[in-house]
């Protein structure tokens, strides 16, 4: 079984590519599929971007962000990645005029099996599972 996927990220604009590559990285090995990797990847940008963009307005990037993803089982030889990104910023309400912006959860949602999003004054902890999958390799 390969090993379960744990990364900090500097606050920075290279964080989202970096989650990319890493996420990209692992779920090919564990042998996913071509369309699940594309959502589960896309998921984990939007989650990092959002990080990013808006968890430390203050400009204190010390709480970094953190990337994890794991090989759950489903039942029936299914397994179920669970990817969680995390930072110690501060969330931000949504404007009320989006503009342009602000689909990121709503992608995340459509992208994934479940979307579980918890936020404190020490951070924000956005959890996605995947629809069960069939691995190549794994029964």
């Amino acid at each position: 079984m390969l090993a379960p996927v744990r990364q900090q990220l500097p606050v920075d604009l290279s964080a989202p590519c970096v989650a990319r590559r890493l996420v990209r990285r692992w779920l090919t090995a564990l042998g996913c599929g071509e369309p699940e990797i594309d959502d589960l990847v896309l998921a984990t940008n939007e989650a990092v971007s959002n990080a990013v963009d808006h968890a430390y307005p203050s400009g204190d990037l010390s709480g970094g962000i953190s990337v994890q993803a794991e090989l759950l089982p489903h039942g029936d030889g299914a397994h179920q990645v669970v990817i969680t990104v995390a930072d110690g910023g501060v969330w931000q309400p949504m404007p009320a005029v989006r503009g342009y912006r602000g689909r990121g959860l709503l992608l995340m949602r459509a992208l994934t099996e479940s979307l579980e999003l918890h936020n404190t004054g020490a951070g924000t902890r956005v959890r996605m599972t995947s629809r069960p999958l069939r691995l190549i390799g794994l029964a």
